[in-house]
Parts: structure tokens; sequence; C-alpha cells
């Protein structure tokens, strides 16, 4: 699987390889590295414009730095196109503007895509479950509340902020809002049956990384842990 595709490059992210690998290194450069990466799972990112959700992915992201892993399951929404179940191709935006950030971080490692339409998450983790072995990462792209003022926006996803890492199903299906949420269940319907640990590392929204509070996107950043 290549990982330069371009279609969203000049619009999500900049134009060239280069300017791409830059902007990633200095996001990677500016967040923390928390402990345990030979314990992590999978990590939940956004898949927003780089100037507004590139710093909160990156921190998903420098976990996964000399984490080992050789295979990645990239998981993301379809926004272009409605259909039922998946297609297994870099085909929308949520999982190509996550390509910079892999190869700048799991350089080596096959990356397995699918991109989802019309789907259940139970049938998702399935899917999810049968391409993944002991070497996988899991990687799931989703935003949050779409194009509320600051302030609700924070109410909102402040919900999401407390059930996805407990792995809440009924809450995030009921109450979260998120365009990847099929995604996130999916995710949860594993980690509840592996007993993950979940973790939340970081939440902002478009109104703090582009200023304009008056309609927001939120991006939440996820990893999960097999403390067992």
């Amino acid at each position: 699987m290549k990982i330069d595709y371009q279609s969203v490059a000049g619009t999500f992210m900049p134009e060239t390889l280069d300017e791409q690998d830059k902007m990633v290194r200095e996001f990677l450069a500016n967040v923390p590295y928390f402990s345990n990466k030979e314990k992590l799972k999978t990590i939940i990112v956004p898949h927003a414009g780089y100037i507004y959700s590139g710093e909160v992915a990156a921190y998903g992201y420098k976990q996964l730095i000399g984490s080992g892993f050789t295979k990645i399951i990239l998981v993301g929404p379809s926004h272009r196109v409605n259909f039922s179940g998946i297609i297994e191709e870099i085909c929308d935006h949520s999982v190509e503007v996550q390509l910079p950030f892999i190869r700048n971080v799991l350089p080596q490692a096959e990356i397995l895509p699918i991109v989802y339409g019309e789907i259940e998450g139970s049938e998702l983790a399935k899917i999810i479950e049968h391409k993944a072995d002991e070497k996988s990462v899991i990687i799931v792209s989703s935003d949050l509340s779409h194009y509320y003022p600051y302030k609700t926006a924070c109410l909102l996803d402040d919900i999401a902020n407390k059930a996805i890492p407990s792995a809440d199903l009924k809450k995030v299906e009921e109450e979260v809002e998120a365009c990847g949420k099929t995604g996130i269940m999916a995710l949860l319907h594993i980690a509840q049956k592996s007993s993950w640990r979940g973790k939340l590392f970081i939440y902002k929204n478009s109104g703090d990384t582009a200023a304009d509070k008056s309609a927001v996107v939120g991006y939440g950043c996820y990893g999960f842990y097999n403390l067992v």
C-alpha cells in the first residue's frame, strides 16, 4: 500500500510530500510521549485539515514511534459516496490525511485500509479482528461534533471524552456526535471483548486551533491499551 496519495494535498494538508513531512514532524516534536507503548493497541485520531486537527492527531501518532507494529488497520468513514459495507482502498480524506503521519512514525508497516459506508459497528468489528494480529495497530479516524458554538461543542464532546475511554457502547451510540461513530463503535466492541483500557490523550476543537468560535468541529485523540 503506497503512502503518498495526494487527492486532498493542498487542501486538507500541504501540497508536496516534503511540506507534509515538515508539518507532521513539527507536530510530533511538540507533543508528549506517554508510557506503555508496548501495550498500546489502537488510537482514535481526527481527520480535518492539518491546521485544525493536526496537533491533536499527533498526540496519537507520537505514541506509535518505536512501537514495532508491522501492520496498520486504518479505518475511516466515507464522506463522498453512500454505499453498504466496506471498501478496502484509500478512497476518502478520513484515511488519506493519516498517511503522512504513518510514513513518519511507522514507514515500513503494511497498511490495510477500511473505508466504511452503511454497516453495523459489531459487523465492522469482526472485519477488523479478522485482519488484525499481534503486530497490528488499529487506527480509527473520526472527528466529533460539528458546527456548534464553542461552549456547546465542549459540553457535547465532553460526553465523548468520558464515554469513549470507558468503552461505554450505549452512551456512545445514543449520545455521542461523531462522523466516524461506526468506527468508534467497532473499536469499543473489540476493546470490551479484549479488556483494553482507554485513555483520552487530548481534546481540542477548531475554536482552539483556528480562533473562530461561532461554529466549531471537535477533535479528540484516544488510545486503548492491553494492560492484562
